[in-house]
C-alpha cells in the first residue's frame, strides 16, 4: 500500500485507540521508508515501544495475538494492516518526528541499524531501494547545480 498523509493520519489513529502506556510509541520499518521516500509501498505497521508499562505489556498479551521469533511482538489485525508492535527495549532508538500525542517516527539511521543486526532477505531488498532512492535524489542535485 502506498503511503499518503491520510493513511498516515489513519495509522497513528489506530495505534492511539490501542491505549498503549509507554514512555515513546516509534513507528519504525517500511512505513517510515515511506515516510522519508525511500519506499515505494508498506505491508504491515511496526511500532517499537519504548519502556512500555507493565500493565500494558500484559493487556497487549491478553487482547492480541503474540508471535515468536527473532523479538517478542505482539500482532494487532486491523482492517487495512496488521500492526507488529515490538515488546523488547530498543536502547539505541532515537525518534526524530512526532507525528501524534506520544508517536514518534523512527530515523534514518535506527531503521538501517535495526535492519544491519536483522540481515533478512526483505531488509537486503530495502538497502538497495534506499540506495537508488538516494542516489536519484543526488543525480537531480548534480543536474541541478549543472544548469
Amino acid at each position: 500500500m502506498k503511503l499518503t498523509k491520510e493513511i498516515l493520519d489513519e495509522i497513528t489513529d489506530d495505534i492511539s485507540m490501542l491505549n498503549i502506556d509507554a514512555d515513546k510509541i516509534i513507528i519504525t520499518g517500511s512505513v517510515a521508508l515511506c515516510a522519508y521516500g525511500l519506499k515505494e509501498e508498506f505491508h504491515d505497521v511496526d511500532v517499537i515501544l519504548i519502556n512500555p508499562s507493565k500493565s500494558c505489556h500484559c493487556d497487549l498479551l491478553i487482547n492480541y495475538e503474540e508471535e515468536g521469533g527473532d523479538y517478542e511482538k505482539v500482532c494487532v489485525h486491523k482492517k487495512q494492516w496488521n500492526i507488529d508492535i515490538f515488546m523488547e527495549r530498543f536502547a539505541d532508538e532515537d525518534p526524530i518526528i512526532e507525528m501524534a500525542d506520544g508517536i514518534w517516527l523512527s530515523t534514518l539511521g535506527c531503521i538501517i541499524n535495526a535492519k544491519r543486526r536483522l540481515c533478512r532477505e526483505k531488509d537486503c531488498s530495502d538497502f538497495e531501494g534506499m540506495v537508488s532512492a538516494l542516489s536519484g535524489l543526488c543525480g537531480l542535485k548534480k543536474e541541478e547545480e549543472k544548469q
